[in-house]
């Protein structure tokens, strides 16, 4: 079954919270999508939810700057 982006989001926040993203290849292998759809997502979730997403070399991971989480519910 496809995820849906809220899904996708959800996941990677959570990832990206635990700092356990590994990098973007990884991570669309882990999410079973492709790296372009990574990219994009990452891009909205700094654009859109303003979060202050970072790739940390050392960490192989994507963190937040800042501690934080997002909410997608109504």
């Amino acid at each position: 079954m496809k995820k849906t982006e809220k899904e996708i989001i959800e996941r990677i926040d959570q990832l990206i919270r635990l700092e356990a993203t590994g990098n973007a290849k990884e991570l669309a292998d882990r999410l079973c999508v492709c790296e372009r759809t990574v990219f994009n997502i990452l891009k909205k979730i700094r654009e859109e939810f303003k979060a202050p997403v970072l790739y940390i070399k050392c960490k192989n991971s994507y963190v937040y700057d800042i501690k934080g989480k997002i909410v997608l519910e109504f």
